[in-house]
């Protein structure tokens, strides 16, 4: 069940220093029962699997991170490191 008319896309991306950045789109609003809204869900869906493809690709930037960076287990590990140096 929703109870939302309001949906609003978050891109979520690295910036050229490795830190999280994040953009706000401009919000799709559904008006329940207008003729309007099967487009409305037709093209939020349609953006939804689009991203679904864009993180799957090979060479998209979750990739790139993912194998710079390693899972979030290895980087749990990586922080309980001490350097005795």
């Amino acid at each position: 069940m929703l109870k939302s008319s309001t949906l609003w896309n978050v891109e979520c991306s690295l910036d050229d220093q490795d830190r999280l950045k994040f953009k706000l789109s401009e919000p799709v609003v559904f008006v329940y029962k207008d003729e309007n809204m099967e487009n409305m869900v037709r093209k939020v869906l349609g953006h939804i699997a689009w991203l679904l493809e864009e993180v799957q690709k090979p060479d998209s930037d979750s990739q790139k991170w993912r194998k710079n960076h390693g899972s979030s287990s290895s980087l749990a590990e990586k922080s309980d490191t001490t350097d005795s140096s």
